[in-house]
């Protein structure tokens, strides 16, 4: 992590300028040294460089008029009175005596007449002092700087915002991507996903289906062999795993022939035109799926890549996963995953061209079936035995790792749940724990149509619940609470032989019937079923659906820190004391989500990563414009040369996301506001 310094220019903003004396009462101008007190401007007033007295001095339309008027103006000179006592008088506008720094004066009553109301204090202008001077409840209102004070205020921002230096990746900063307007927001929620990938295996396609609607968008080939002549066989596409945008990345296992990955894009918005005929060519249903005839070529514009893999015609594609990786001095970057089960090895990809990288990381006695990454950038998958292999990515050559389940063999599925949590499913569904490194089994009990005792399809909603699918063998699901009790309860699924499932984010669980192509969709807050993907063109919609692994994108986002971080020092005054005044942030906090800012400071860069970090304020809860000199006040702390500003961007409900457009750090040098 480094921290870079921003010299931004001085935005100076003006007060009005005043004079007073010791009394709030303001001077006429003259040549030289004047003796004339006129508070309302008219020329007359006290001392004998006035041009007349004036008699009411807060009324610029009187002069000569003493002891006129006295019945609405009792308080005047020259107005009648009794006895020789002092008394209080206050010539200012009602409702201002005693407010700020207006004060009654005094005045006497001298040979039956009122004389000269003394040391009387009344509104004045409003000067940039710290003080209530025209007496109206505030304090230098209209005259302060922007920092909030009376010095010169500078100002640093970030962001993509007029003459802000652009928010930078390559910076101190994780887990966050930039939007296409140069906004920052969290990894894996730059886009609101209503996409579900099922594969239709018998038929070589991947359908896109709308998770709103339950209707079929589209339908891809994924490879050029399309069927076999038996189900094992052709393309087979199966494993998937879907990127922030809702792109697809699906694995052709191939049998008997060269595997391959495949990626297809989520929106016919993000095409390319290769043909360049101004158009996008590319499956508009279920019924509409545009031709695939080798590996180099295929004519649905929307299918954004497609890679052979492995070495030879067993290699077989079993497993799929994608991530995020942060390249030193670099923005981050995706990576994927291909487990190839023939030859007990994972091979990386780009995830943008699809490109081999030529990393791999050996698997030796493992053939890999389903993979993950968790929150670390572990590489976690199953091989269909009793042992779960994890991969470090940073290191996959020589990182290899087994855990033993505590029972029986056919670790399956294998996600990352949003606690970083791996779980695996197989003959049980068991949970890794991570204080002990060992899986402990949930102990679900196998339907009572199971042949295998074996479960199917795993997924997390992100909202607490592990859902479980059968081997084929029953019509209904399990759900499990994802806490330390690890309760259970079966869900009937009338008409559909569970086997895949997955979770959107509608809050809907969703799990497949391999045997006759339908799905089942359960509301998971009423649990509620409804049975889709039964009627296209009269039959069911997928044939032999092979459904494994993310078809979502939310066990990718599962898996995510929920929290992204960005950071940026400053540099402040070059001569004289820095005073560091607010942090102001414009941002979108939707409910469900916060932003947190913190900041340190002292007076050597190289020294600030050795601080503690001293709270700012959390938005929404406090506002947009932080007291950031308040907040170095409670802790005690000194404004020092330097500052570091760190932003954490929360989910704090894992399903939204803020927003940062830009950040205004502002600060103040000696001086005063001219």
């Amino acid at each position: 992590m480094r921290s870079w310094l921003a010299v931004a220019a001085i935005a100076a903003v003006g007060c009005a300028p005043g004079s007073s004396d010791e009394s709030g009462e303001p001077d006429v101008a003259g040549d030289g040294g004047t003796d004339c007190v006129d508070r309302d401007g008219d020329g007359a007033g006290f001392g004998r460089d006035c041009a007349a007295d004036d008699c009411d001095d807060t009324d610029p339309t009187t002069t000569d008029e003493c002891g006129l008027e006295c019945d609405t103006n009792p308080q005047r000179r020259g107005c009648p009175c009794g006895g020789q006592e002092l008394r209080a008088c206050y010539h200012g506008p009602d409702g201002t005596s005693g407010v700020g720094r207006c004060t009654e004066g005094t005045q006497v009553c001298e040979d039956g007449v009122l004389g000269e109301c003394h040391e009387q204090v009344l509104p004045s202008e409003e000067l940039c002092d710290e003080a209530d001077n025209d007496c109206n409840g505030e304090v230098d209102e209209g005259v302060l700087s922007e920092c909030g004070t009376c010095m010169p205020c500078q100002d640093h921002c970030a962001g993509p915002g007029d003459g802000c230096e652009p928010f930078d990746l390559e910076e101190e900063a994780a887990h966050l991507v930039e939007t296409p307007e140069g906004y920052l927001t969290l990894e894996g929620s730059s886009s609101s996903l209503h996409v579900i990938w099922p594969s239709s295996s018998a038929t070589g396609q991947i359908l896109r289906v709308n998770t709103l609607t339950y209707d079929v968008e589209a339908a891809f080939y994924t490879g050029p062999r399309h069927v076999g002549l038996a189900i094992f066989s052709g393309d087979s596409p199966s494993r998937t795993a879907v990127d922030d945008l809702g792109n697809v990345i699906v694995a052709n296992r191939g049998f008997g022939e060269m595997s391959s990955i495949t990626k297809v894009s989520a929106s016919s918005d993000d095409c390319p035109d290769r043909n360049q005929n101004g158009s996008i060519e590319t499956s508009g249903g279920w019924s509409d799926v545009l031709p695939f005839d080798s590996h180099d070529g295929w004519e649905d514009e929307c299918i954004l890549w497609h890679t052979v893999v492995g070495d030879g015609e067993d290699a077989i594609a079993r497993a799929v996963a994608i991530h995020g990786i942060a390249e030193l001095d670099a923005a981050p970057v995706e990576r994927g995953w291909v487990g190839m089960y023939g030859e007990q090895r994972f091979l990386q990809f780009d995830t943008e061209t699809g490109e081999l990288t030529g990393v791999e990381a050996p698997t030796p006695g493992l053939s890999p079936y389903g993979a993950a990454v968790d929150r670390e950038g572990f590489l976690w998958f199953t091989a269909m035995t009793s042992a779960v292999g994890r991969v470090d990515t940073t290191d996959p050559e020589d990182s290899l790792v087994t855990f033993m389940l505590p029972q029986g063999d056919g670790a399956m599925r294998v996600i990352v749940d949003e606690n970083d949590a791996p779980w695996i499913s197989g003959n049980d569904l068991f949970r890794f724990d991570r204080d002990r490194d060992v899986f402990e089994a949930v102990g679900l009990v196998p339907g009572p149509s199971s042949t295998t005792g074996m479960m199917g399809g795993l997924a997390s909603d992100g909202r607490g619940s592990i859902w479980v699918g059968t081997y084929t063998d029953d019509e209904l699901v399990y759900r499990v609470s994802n806490d330390d009790d690890l309760e259970w309860h079966t869900i009937p699924t009338p008409g559909t032989a569970t086997f895949g499932m997955a979770a959107d984010f509608e809050g809907q669980a969703w799990t497949f019937g391999y045997n006759d192509g339908t799905a089942t969709v359960i509301d998971v807050e009423t649990e509620q079923t409804q049975r889709v993907l039964a009627d296209c063109g009269g039959a069911a919609c997928l044939s032999a659906p092979y459904v494994r692994g993310d078809i979502t994108g939310l066990q990718r986002r599962n898996a995510l820190d929920p929290n992204g971080r960005w950071g940026r020092a400053w540099g402040g005054c070059t001569e004289g004391d820095t005073d560091w005044q607010r942090i102001v942030v414009d941002a979108d906090t939707p409910a469900g989500s916060s932003i947190v800012v913190v900041a340190r400071t002292g007076d050597d860069v190289a020294d600030l990563s050795a601080l503690p970090w001293l709270p700012v304020g959390t938005v929404p809860e406090d506002g947009t414009e932080l007291d950031l000199a308040a907040a170095l006040a409670r802790a005690g702390q000194e404004s020092g040369r330097y500052l570091e500003v760190e932003i954490t961007l929360r989910s704090d409900d894992r399903r939204t996301a803020p927003v940062l457009r830009g950040l205004h750090v502002q600060w103040s040098c000696p001086g005063s506001v001219d």
